[in-house]
């Protein structure tokens, strides 16, 4: 605090900082980024453990024994599916539940899509088996998506029919603490936000839901089933939830540790780690690629289940995917996934209060290991760092400017020969002038800033224009949404252009230095305090915004050269928001199994994949609240508008 109280002490602080304001921004961020690597080794990542005793997995005896009753239902599900075609067997699934003697019902829904008049229509069915020993107070639900046999996504008959035999078995016995209730969905995310919204008695514009007959008690924890096949080879544990959000890592835990005692081996992101824990650089190079996948899935804000949707009202969820990956089949049958189902209610069921003493906020390189927010946030800290150097070094550098003017308007005259004095118009002219520059010093980069941010608002909200001019070009929404997205990103490009046009035009000169710095000052500042908030709601998303804009601040200098102009340009048009998530939906296809290699077939199945991306966005904000698409679009396309129009503004000397 001493350095901070004493002026003379911070001056020399200031003073050092902005001598090598260079070195300590490259090794800030290098660091930082070192140091985010280095966490997926096991020897920088926590073993995983049980903050919560009560769930006591190792405690749990399986007594779930019906193989015969699942392969029954699994089989008579799928007659039924077929028999029915495109719509859900409610009539079947709901007379199942009634016979084991729940409260059964089916609940109606209906979507109304964004941007069109397209209203589809759907059915739930949901079960609930009363608590035999206390009053409805707690539930816990358990979930699975139908899926029809003309849908993109595997079938699930197998998961429903695991559902109902543990049903039957559940209703059998009487140490149930907690209502537990069985909800089969249809058209896969949008029914379950239905159910919940149906639950919770929400409305919404998009989401119209039916009437719930039957209620059970203050939900606690929720696990959906995604089993394709009556056997399969592994279980994918998907932990990822709508905008970043994550279930309680004792959750997780008690996931794969009933998957371990079964035989099932348990993954993450559908990758194969056998070396995860020997500390080799095989295990660390598996480690690194599970730890990226799992920023790069949180960082859309997409869940990566149905689980996902359940967070946002504060209930611990899971996924259970069986991948199944030879033709035949695997060693993992529906009787082991309905042991491990078993084996979680019955943890869950001995919880007395919400979760809440382990993570919440955390990385998993493995699904042994995890990285907390206090190991993960610091990495950031340094990623940052160099935006609040180069906040101090501007701030530092307009006040030499301002003090500069000040003390040159403060001077003196030097003697001359006598002459004659000016006219009174010319006198005028000249104090209109000084007083025009003095007072843009701030007004440009305000108005530059308050612009920037209009053409961000103009991204956020001029979606429904741009989907009505694409129904004028007869285009689909998809495409029309993408057409309208890059139309605006290239009016962007051109604007400063525009303005130097305006310019020369109007005789008048450049974009001064101190209008530069102040404007770069403020940009810089935004972002920083940006960057830290979204770290805290959504850290991957804040750390990939991070790695790949700081470089663009980095090399943001005031400068004539044309070369380093043009790399700049170069740059922040790679790392702009529309090109970056192209550059990487082509990698993404050019590295795909189903790649067949020609040029055209690439960069047309790029373009499909992009306009499909970007209207599920759109869709998930309007629908489940999916707020990436708005923070990109008000808060970190502005500021990248801003730094194209430092990159692009000629600054000259002030006159």
């Amino acid at each position: 605090m001493g350095i901070l109280s004493d002026p003379q002490k911070r001056e020399k602080l200031l003073k050092l900082i902005q001598s090598h304001e260079r070195k300590l921004c490259i090794l800030s961020y290098f660091g930082g980024l070192i140091w985010f690597l280095a966490l997926a080794s096991p020897q920088f990542s926590a073993n995983t453990y049980f903050s919560e005793n009560a769930l006591l997995p190792g405690v749990v005896v399986g007594e779930f024994h019906a193989q015969t009753e699942i392969s029954k239902l699994y089989e008579d599900l799928k007659t039924e599916s077929n028999r029915r075609g495109s719509e859900v067997p409610s009539a079947w699934i709901e007379s199942k539940f009634l016979s084991m003697g729940l409260d059964a019902h089916k609940q109606n829904f209906s979507i109304r899509y964004p941007f069109t008049d397209e209203v589809v229509y759907g059915t739930n069915v949901y079960a609930i088996l009363r608590a035999p020993r206390s009053s409805s107070v707690e539930a816990i639900v358990l979930s699975a998506p139908f899926r029809p046999s003309d849908s993109v996504h595997p079938s699930n008959n197998a998961g429903i029919a695991v559902m109902m035999s543990l049903a039957r078995y559940f209703r059998r016995h009487t140490y149930w603490s907690k209502d537990i209730i069985f909800v089969v969905t249809d058209m896969e995310d949008l029914g379950i936000q239905a159910w919940l919204h149906a639950y919770y008695k929400l409305s919404s514009p998009v989401v119209h839901s039916g009437h719930l007959d039957y209620r059970g008690g203050f939900i606690v924890a929720a696990v959906n089933l995604d089993i394709p096949r009556d056997n399969f080879d592994y279980m994918n544990v998907m932990v990822e939830g709508l905008n970043g959000k994550l279930p309680n890592l004792d959750l997780f835990n008690l996931a794969v540790r009933l998957c371990q005692k079964e035989g099932v081996y348990p993954r993450l992101h559908d990758l194969e780690n056998h070396y995860a824990d020997d500390g080799s650089l095989e295990g660390y190079l598996g480690n690194l690629k599970t730890y990226l996948a799992m920023v790069k899935q949180q960082a859309t804000g997409s869940p990566s289940g149905n689980h996902g949707l359940f967070h946002s009202y504060g209930i611990e969820a899971v996924t259970l995917q069986g991948v199944a990956k030879r033709s035949q089949g695997g060693a993992v049958s529906m009787l082991a996934v309905g042991r491990i189902v078993e084996g979680m209610f019955r943890s869950l069921n001995n919880l007395l209060e919400k979760f809440h003493q382990s993570f919440f906020f955390y990385l998993l390189p493995s699904v042994n290991h995890y990285v907390s927010i206090g190991m993960y946030m610091p990495p950031l800290g340094l990623l940052v760092l160099p935006l609040l150097v180069q906040v101090i070094t501007l701030w530092i550098a307009t006040g030499t400017d301002e003090a500069a003017a000040t003390k040159d308007a403060a001077a003196p005259a030097a003697p001359a020969a006598p002459a004659s004095p000016p006219p009174p118009a010319a006198e005028a002219d000249a104090a209109d002038h000084q007083q025009k520059s003095s007072s843009r010093f701030s007004s440009f980069a305000l108005g530059i800033v308050v612009l920037s941010f209009l053409l961000g608002y103009v991204a956020f909200a001029g979606l429904e224009l741009g989907v009505r001019s694409g129904k004028a070009l007869r285009l689909p929404v998809e495409e029309a949404l993408s057409y309208g997205v890059i139309a605006l990103f290239c009016s962007t490009i051109f604007m400063p252009t525009i303005f130097r046009r305006k310019q020369k035009a109007k005789k008048e000169t450049g974009v001064t230095k101190a209008d530069w710095r102040v404007l770069k000052f403020m940009n810089t500042l935004i972002f920083a305090a940006i960057i830290g908030t979204v770290s805290l709601l959504n850290f991957s998303l804040g750390l990939i915004v991070a790695v790949f804009a700081v470089p663009a601040f980095l090399i943001l200098t005031h400068t004539e050269n044309r070369f380093v102009r043009f790399v700049q340009q170069f740059y922040l048009l790679f790392a702009s928001p529309v090109v970056l998530p192209l550059f990487f939906t082509l990698l993404n296809v050019a590295f795909s199994p189903d790649a067949d290699g020609t040029v055209g077939w690439l960069f047309s199945t790029t373009w499909a994949h992009f306009t499909n991306s970007l209207y599920r966005v759109v869709v998930e904000y309007q629908v489940h609240s999916n707020w990436t698409y708005g923070v990109v679009s008000l808060l970190l396309y502005p500021c990248w508008t801003t730094c194209w129009a430092l990159a692009n503004f000629s600054a000259k000397p002030a006159v």
